[in-house]
């Protein structure tokens, strides 16, 4: 997908590979009379923490999809169609590992949800650090998780602002995280509205984490997180 070529979405190459686009979020949300899809990217594809919202027309994009055909959708030409209608990037602080090492990895984003406190829009992002490293074998691993946390992001249409809250329980940055790496978020509400605004963050929300284990054996986690503190 030619968003992949977008350099103001995904960043640049470096050293460490090639930067590529990697959807870890997908909101919605009405701007006037306006359905707005908000596709959240992990910049974490060459550790180059260039993470990025690429936002659409919803519309525009579902009519996109339907008419294009099979080839169309796996051409690049066919997709610089497709023009955002903005991109803001997240330039995340790194957090150096506590190990001696002095390595240093990028905060980056897992997944996004949508929030209401007061005006203006807002979303909150889990995000983590993982040490990643190559094994003997060259195998690309992603490491022990050395931060573990929550993003509130305010947005006013002109100007966006970030506050980063760490998960209750975990030591200084760049120890290993008790709480883990929250991978995706939903809320629930009843009785409210479609159903897509029933998974919009209030302080009436019930708030769900789940935690990505990266094991075979080890089972995901669910924690119900209180967000009081984040959204006043």
């Amino acid at each position: 997908m030619s968003l992949s070529d977008r350099r103001e979405i995904v960043g640049e190459d470096n050293e460490a590979g090639v930067a590529a686009i990697n959807v870890e979020g997908l909101t919605f949300r009405f701007q006037g009379a306006r359905l707005i899809a908000s596709f959240f990217h992990r910049g974490n594809a060459n550790l180059n923490g260039h993470d990025s919202v690429v936002e659409f027309d919803a519309l525009t994009w579902l009519s996109f999809l339907k008419t294009g055909s099979d080839t169309d959708l796996v051409s690049a030409d066919y997709w610089k169609r497709l023009v955002p209608l903005r991109v803001v990037r997240f330039a995340m602080p790194r957090v150096e590992s506590a190990d001696g090492s002095r390595k240093t990895f990028p905060i980056s984003l897992n997944d996004a949800i949508e929030a209401r406190a007061g005006k203006g829009r807002i979303a909150l992002l889990p995000v983590s650090t993982e040490a990643e490293y190559v094994d003997a074998a060259g195998n690309q691993e992603d490491g022990v998780v050395t931060f573990s946390g929550l993003v509130r992001w305010d947005d006013d249409g002109a100007r966006s602002r970030c506050r980063i809250f760490q998960a209750p329980g975990d030591d200084a940055p760049g120890v290993p995280s008790r709480f883990g790496k929250v991978e995706g978020l939903t809320a629930w509400r009843t009785g409210f509205g479609p159903a897509f605004e029933k998974g919009i963050v209030t302080n009436k929300s019930v708030l769900v984490g789940v935690t990505d284990t990266d094991s075979e054996v080890v089972p995901s986690r669910l924690s119900v997180l209180d967000v009081t503190g984040v959204l006043d």
